[in-house]
């Protein structure tokens, strides 16, 4: 069964070998069920939306280094493979947009193109944050960050290939090197994989709002650099071909441009949040198996874990160590993250811990009652009242008042066992040192 294999058993070779394997198995089936395809066709709704804000704050940018006349040379190579109808619109759009005075836009419309531009850095960043199962949002502040981050990258990622390309063409020793064919192939193939996956592992890095491993990022940009280089050859080479051709070509005919450029989109998203999941793949490998081999847990189990994490939080609070986060409770208790996420809300709701909100990435979790005063049995009863009472009616006529008494029962044991044990008196009797938490 996938992910159950002792990995002591197995050589260097094979345990890497099937590592991988599973890190495939497990994007392939968050694919799905995170419902990939769609996202990519959401961002490619927003991409269309912000595209042309986006194009004239770049050319403003551009404008004010004297390098906007500089692009057309490059943004016509990039729209090459696009056919001549896209190639001839190029231009148009340089000229229309560079005419634009940012100066005499009302706030009005320079309020719609930062909306414009926001909306899809906001969309990228949700996209980011469900695929690696973080429900928090960071601050307006980090999000204009981001806004800057991806203001520079996209248009690197798409214009700036062909760019670097010219410029190293243009160096005395890659001149001298290029002589040879073999080096020449190298240099040209090399650079745009180069910096696609340079491009992807800043995004993987900065835009989920949690702590990404480097080793995870660079593990999705590479396989989103390779598969951006291999769909962009296959898209130039043989689709876009079939689309000025053939019965495509007769049936789009001048306006097969649109349809190209819309796909061209999704798959560029497609390999994007790929790429992000790959990265979460890496990452959580060991969580994710966790959850797909244990798909229900008992109120026993909960409730088990409920202490567990209580505990965890009390002793490092009471040992004055920092307050943990959401991370460290995950790794330290090898558990799935979606379970963690709903043991912690409740334990919130409940009033058990309190989530401190900061500039960080990730939550922390400090106490929300004293450690003397909150007992065990506040725990246990709290977590089984948690939603509706027990005390709730329910058709049965005497089976009701039966159930209610054996409840009652129930708590009545509970009491006389855990209401006076508190929860720094637990942690005191116990053997372990906090200190190792």
């Amino acid at each position: 069964d996938i992910g159950r294999q002792d990995y002591s058993k197995l050589s260097t070779l094979r345990k890497i070998v099937y590592q991988q394997a599973v890190i495939g198995y497990l994007v392939v089936r968050s694919y799905v069920e995170d419902k990939l395809p769609i996202r990519a066709a959401a961002l490619v709704y927003s991409t269309l939306l912000a595209v042309f804000p986006l194009l004239a704050i770049t050319f403003a940018v551009l404008r004010g280094f004297n390098y906007h006349i500089k692009i057309e040379p490059h943004l016509l190579e990039w729209a090459k493979p696009f056919g001549a109808q896209v190639s001839q619109l190029v231009p148009q759009i340089i000229q229309a947009i560079s005419s634009l005075d940012l100066r005499l836009f009302p706030i009005l419309g320079v309020s719609v193109l930062i909306v414009s531009i926001f909306s899809i850095v906001n969309t990228i960043e949700r996209a980011f944050n469900d695929i690696w199962r973080v429900q928090k949002q960071r601050s307006v502040p980090h999000r204009f960050a981001n806004l800057a981050g991806v203001f520079f990258f996209i248009p690197l990622l798409i214009i700036g290939v062909p760019v670097i390309n010219t410029y190293l063409q243009s160096i005395p020793i890659v001149q001298a090197m290029t002589q040879n064919p073999g080096a020449m192939w190298v240099i040209k193939n090399s650079t745009p994989l180069v910096l696609s996956v340079f491009v992807f592992f800043f995004l993987y890095m900065v835009i989920p709002n949690t702590q990404v491993r480097w080793s995870s990022a660079i593990m999705g940009a590479l396989m989103a650099g390779i598969a951006w280089q291999v769909a962009n050859f296959y898209f130039t080479k043989y689709f876009v071909l079939s689309f000025q051709s053939g019965f495509k070509g007769a049936l789009y005919s001048s306006f097969a441009s649109l349809p190209m450029i819309l796909i061209w989109l999704y798959l560029a998203w497609t390999v994007v949040l790929l790429g992000a999941q790959i990265s979460y793949a890496h990452q959580n490998q060991t969580h994710i198996l966790q959850e797909v081999h244990r798909t229900k847990y008992s109120f026993d189990f909960k409730e088990n874990v409920a202490l567990h994490i209580v505990l965890f939080i009390y002793a490092r609070f009471i040992a004055g160590q920092s307050a943990p986060s959401h991370t460290e409770i995950k790794d330290y208790f090898l558990l799935p993250e979606r379970l963690i996420d709903e043991i912690v809300a409740n334990l919130i709701e409940l009033q058990f811990v309190y989530a401190i909100e900061t500039d960080e990435e990730e939550s922390r979790y400090t106490p929300a009652r004293s450690a003397e005063n909150l007992t065990v049995r506040d725990i246990l009863h709290g977590l089984r009242k948690q939603g509706v009472s027990s005390e709730f009616e329910i058709n049965g006529d005497h089976i009701h008042s039966i159930v209610i008494k054996l409840s009652k029962e129930y708590n009545e044991i509970v009491d006389d066992a855990f209401a006076h044990r508190s929860i720094k008196e637990v942690l005191q009797a116990s053997k372990t040192p906090t200190a190792s938490l």
